[in-house]
């Protein structure tokens, strides 16, 4: 079966999900991998029968919740915006994958080892904006500011520390 045919079928693998939509999808495994373990990913797709050439039915209907934020996390890295809005990108995984997710996610900020993959030289200089919007504590403390809107106004603006929300 061709990747039209695939595509056309609505039959999506891990890997189709992930390029599909993406501005430029010539890239290696070499990218791949990486963008799979940013968006916490890689333990779901190395439990899967066939890894990242699984076949997840149409629109992913056989991922669960938190693996469909997770591909669509990871499809979001792989465009490379200037700007990341995560709109409770964890609220449907446990905390473990939840925090691994946010770590791997900061992780964009100080350069890790997915910026300086020889294999797609272009992630080095990428340094995002990201705005979340979420009431989870870990994500809380990670943020350089948050903004407290109640009634659509802003309550209250600072660092966690700051704010007695916890």
């Amino acid at each position: 079966m061709g990747t039209n045919e695939i595509f056309g079928a609505g039959i999506f693998t891990i890997i189709s999900l992930i390029i599909l939509l993406s501005v430029n999808a010539r890239f290696t495994i070499l990218v791949f991998l990486p963008l799979i373990a940013q968006a916490a990913l890689d333990r779901d797709v190395a439990a899967m029968p066939e890894g990242l050439n699984t076949f997840i039915g149409f629109k992913g209907m056989r991922l669960s919740g938190g693996q469909l934020h997770r591909t669509a996390a990871a499809r979001m890295l792989l465009r490379q915006p200037e700007r990341l809005v995560f709109d409770d990108l964890s609220s449907a995984l446990d905390l473990e994958t939840e925090q691994k997710l946010w770590s791997c996610l900061f992780e964009i900020k100080r350069l890790s080892p997915l910026m300086r993959s020889p294999a797609h030289p272009s992630l080095h200089s990428y340094n995002p904006t990201c705005l979340a919007v979420s009431h989870r504590p870990f994500l809380l403390r990670q943020a350089d500011r948050i903004i407290v809107l109640k009634d659509s106004r802003v309550e209250a603006e600072g660092k966690l520390e700051n704010l007695n929300l916890i």
